[in-house]
């Protein structure tokens, strides 16, 4: 079976899109989502549009805890739009509220056996929602990950894609697709076909200009959003 693993989207439609198209070229039968589809950027209505085209399983990020959080709190939303600019704003003017309801009725993990292959799905840390694992965490944490009996364990959250095995384990952070940290205009996620046993991260192109107009546009102050999508590898 062809899997892929997609998470912090955060509204970008833009590379969503492109990764869609590769997916389809592998004939990947099933995507498993580990959350963030708000937050950042501002189409977070086309993303979930565009993942209903697919056959998913879907947990929760921190962003729609964020989402969830906000609605109807004002204090609350200045502090989400001054730290990561006013894409969480727009997500609750344009989801209906059955959407918003279903965002935040997601559970914050699920395990999964496909295959014959037993799968957590985490955004962060098992334990903790909110908590980043980088490459360059301690094993000891990274070991902790591997501590249920799934044979993959799949998170996001961080932005910073990786792949850590531990007695017949694997731990993977797939990255991000909508806001890759280590590069901008690449979208990462994972890959892995339980039929011979392969998993990869993938990385696929996409345009930032048409996002870096919407940003210019909606968060002119927020300069990060626009920085974080010129970075260049080092």
């Amino acid at each position: 079976m062809k899997i892929g693993i997609l998470s912090d989207i955060h509204g970008n439609d833009v590379a969503l899109k492109c990764v869609l198209k590769e997916i389809h070229k592998l004939n990947i039968e099933k995507l498993l989502l580990l959350g963030d589809y708000v937050g950042y950027y501002y189409n977070a209505h086309k993303v979930l549009d565009l993942l209903q085209t697919c056959s998913t399983e879907m947990i929760k990020g921190n962003h729609e805890l964020l989402l969830e959080q906000s609605a109807g709190n004002r204090k609350k939303l200045a502090t989400i739009r001054e730290k990561y600019g006013s894409g969480i704003e727009v997500a609750l003017d344009l989801l209906p509220t059955e959407q918003i309801e279903h965002l935040a009725n997601l559970p914050e993990k699920k395990e999964l056996i496909l295959d014959g292959v037993k799968i957590l799905l985490c955004h962060g840390a098992p334990w903790n929602i909110w908590e980043y694992i980088y490459p360059d965490t301690a094993d000891e944490i990274k070991n902790k990950c591997l501590a249920s009996e799934a044979d993959f364990v799949f998170i996001g959250h961080s932005h910073y894609s990786f792949i850590y095995e531990h007695n017949n384990k694997v731990l993977m952070n797939v990255g991000s697709v909508g806001q890759n940290r280590k590069a901008g205009g690449i979208a990462n996620w994972g890959f892995i076909d339980t039929s011979n046993n392969i998993f990869v991260i993938k990385e696929t192109l996409y345009d930032v200009k048409p996002l870096i107009k919407q940003v210019k546009y909606q968060d002119p102050e927020n300069k990060y959003l626009v920085n974080v999508l010129y970075r260049k590898v080092k």
